[in-house]
């Protein structure tokens, strides 16, 4: 009797739990609007920093304090300008944030290098609160860092310690283009892009460049040889093999072991997805071997089959160090998942070997392609944003998240579209906040002849993805102690691969019966770190 009792009173309280939970659900619905955000029940519609009726923003970093830096390309009276804006965590201006340019109040333009042309194409925030906006400026990388109230900082004395807080840098002999940063834990600063050599603009190639702290170049990243002109920056040789056609690095990111990965597009026949990993002395990470065994540090990735025209945009981590990528496949936006040496991993959801087609816009021009953003939440859940603002949210084995529904009407699909603006929106960053809610940000236009200005929303992220993880290990739809009890005993001890598998019979409607399908699944639905 004391027994039934006892369980009386478990079955009660996981009752209530489970109507907390329900509640908590239904009030934060996945991919909804937060509305404690902005002045617009989740957004921000019209961010206006210039004058001249062209504010564009392409990057967003969050500080510490939940405050969110956005960075861009503005027009100003003449040409176009690095501009910033702040806002607070509630989406108002931060009206500190004063700038060394023109309006200020939480916004300004800001000159860089001297460049009339400029472009502010990443941002990132160091761990004592500068911020480090960086771009292309006349065919050139250029680089600002900011104190805390937007003022340059001075110390930040660049190439030759000349500069006073921004600067200018040279790659290859002709035209540089900046697409993306990192920022090392020692902080230095990776910052990579594509340039080309002087003989043909056709023929970009990947190029990177690492600053030290004061932004000089580092002479000890020196590249695989032989590449020029070293010393701290290079173009990388050809990731692919077809030479007539340009290669362009999109992203940077960095690996655990502190190694540097970048991601974009090179051709082997058509264009693809291509992966470069370099040793942090800036050499080509040999053990990075993709499919064949053979990389040697470089990876192309054929996806959909050789007439696709595909690029890598963006770069993400899973728990297990397995690589996430975002971009454009064919007229299609797509993710696609490879395990830790560049190798397409066939579990990985969808309707490709290796990835998930995204429904999303067609591709506005192989040569400057619709960016789309990727990143990974705590639980595993993946999620990819790009134009015009669109979202989908992917279970951690690459199929859709179907509770995360957006704004009504619900779709229960996993691909969410918002409407910011009645014309143009297009959504160029995404930050995840440690909170779990997602900000998505851009450029939109209310009309078809009114001005571009800074747009961002923010997006409830609903229950946790903890949901995904249960007892049925198989995933056959049912938990037996012999077969899914035993697996995470056996996990439990710390075996691994066959010592994990072995001995076990399982149903043939069982779709994880290798240890690499059921390792995925701890990884990335149940939090586990689990050995090869």
């Amino acid at each position: 009797m004391h027994a039934i009792t006892i369980c009386r009173a478990i079955l009660k309280l996981l009752s209530v739990a489970l109507l907390v939970c329900v509640s908590a659900a239904q009030a934060q619905v996945g991919g909804s609007f937060d509305t404690t955000f902005g002045a617009t029940n989740g957004f921000v519609p019209a961010l206006v920093i210039g004058t001249n009726d062209d504010d564009r923003a392409n990057a967003m970093a969050l500080q510490s304090d939940g405050k969110i830096v956005l960075a861009g390309k503005c027009a100003g009276v003449i040409g176009t300008f690095f501009c910033m804006a702040r806002l607070n965590a509630d989406g108002s201006l931060d009206t500190s944030f004063d700038g060394p340019g023109t309006p200020g109040n939480g916004k300004f333009l800001m000159s860089v290098a001297g460049s009339v042309s400029a472009s502010a194409n990443a941002v990132a925030v160091q761990p004592d609160g500068k911020i480090l906006v960086a771009g292309t400026c006349t065919d050139k990388f250029c680089i600002a860092r900011l104190n805390d109230n937007g003022t340059f900082d001075t110390t930040f004395t660049g190439i030759g310690g000349a500069s006073a807080g921004q600067f200018a840098l040279t790659i290859g002999t002709a035209t540089d283009t900046l697409t993306a940063m990192a920022l090392q834990p020692d902080g230095r600063i990776v910052l990579a892009g594509y340039c080309d050599d002087g003989t043909s603009s056709s023929q970009t190639q990947f190029c990177i460049a690492r600053l030290t702290t004061s932004g000089d170049f580092d002479a000890a990243f020196d590249g695989p040889p032989p590449v020029s002109p070293a010393n701290g920056r290079f173009l990388l040789p050809r990731v692919g093999t077809n030479t007539a056609l340009p290669e362009r690095a999109n992203a940077v990111a960095l690996r655990a072991n502190g190694r540097i990965l970048l991601a974009g597009r090179c051709a082997n026949g058509g264009l693809m997805f291509c992966l470069a990993q370099l040793n942090t002395s800036g050499t080509f990470d040999t053990t990075f071997d993709g499919p064949t065994g053979t990389g040697n540090g470089k990876v192309v990735l054929e996806i959909g089959g050789s007439g696709f025209p595909n690029t890598a945009t963006s770069i993400a981590f899973q728990a297990d160090d397995s690589i996430v990528l975002a971009g454009i496949c064919g007229l299609v936006t797509c993710v696609v998942r490879t395990t830790p040496n560049g190798v397409l991993d066939a579990s990985f959801g969808g309707n490709v070997p290796g990835g998930l087609y995204v429904p999303g816009v067609a591709d506005s021009g192989i040569q400057v392609p619709s960016p789309l953003q990727g990143a990974v939440a705590f639980d595993g859940r993946i999620l990819a944003a790009g134009p015009p603002f669109k979202i989908t949210r992917l279970n951690g084995d690459g199929y859709p998240d179907r509770v995360f529904d957006g704004p009504p009407p619900s779709t229960a699909d996993g691909f969410v579209t918002l409407t910011i603006a009645a014309s143009v929106q297009v959504v160029q960053a995404m930050q995840l906040q440690p909170d779990g809610k997602i900000l998505m940000a851009g450029y939109c236009r209310s009309t078809g002849s009114s001005p571009f200005t800074f747009c961002i929303a923010r997006l409830n992220d609903g229950p946790s993805g903890a949901r995904n993880c249960t007892p049925d290990i198989d995933g056959d739809g049912g938990a037996t102690a012999t077969i899914d009890g035993l697996i995470m005993t056996r996990v439990m001890l710390g075996m691994t691969g066959t010592g994990v598998t072995g001995g076990i019979t399982f149903p043939v409607a069982a779709p994880r019966k290798t240890w690499s399908a059921i390792r995925s699944y701890l990884v990335t639905q149940c939090a586990m770190t689990l050995g090869p």
